[in-house]
């Protein structure tokens, strides 16, 4: 059965050149780092996408290590050399389940950096290629 997930949709027409954007944001940033503790591929109707649970505790060399950026107001993961997004539902709403703290639905776009927290979600590639493989090109 298809998990009814959907990929946001971007200003740029070119995937590609939206997610090297996005990493060259990504490397000027200070990202927040986390730990993915379980990761499962999904299928969706849209295509494959993760459902990841991640947590702020980093020292565990145990666990795969995931950077969280702030970046046109949302937050974009780079994971396993690829950029992601949180996948919405039907409603245009994330696909996110935040442990650590209530977020406050407010008109309009949020333009404010929600605080790091742990967190359960699906994502999706920004992009059809790692980014190495896009760079090299």
């Amino acid at each position: 059965m298809l998990t009814k997930a959907f990929k946001n949709d971007y200003s740029f027409i070119n995937p590609n050149k939206y997610r090297l954007f996005l990493k060259s944001n990504l490397l000027r940033l200070n990202p927040n780092y986390y730990s993915v503790t379980q990761a499962k591929s999904i299928q969706t109707t849209t295509g494959p996408m993760y459902a990841v649970r991640i947590v702020l505790e980093i020292t565990n060399p145990d666990l795969e290590p995931i950077a969280e950026c702030w970046i046109n107001n949302e937050h974009i993961y780079l994971w396993r050399d690829q950029c992601w997004a949180i996948a919405v539902d039907k409603d245009k709403k994330l696909i996110c389940i935040y442990d650590d703290m209530v977020i406050v639905a407010a008109a309009g776009p949020i333009n404010v950096i929600p605080p790091p927290c742990n967190k359960t979600m699906v994502i999706h590639p920004i992009g059809e290629m790692p980014i190495k493989e896009s760079i090299d090109e």
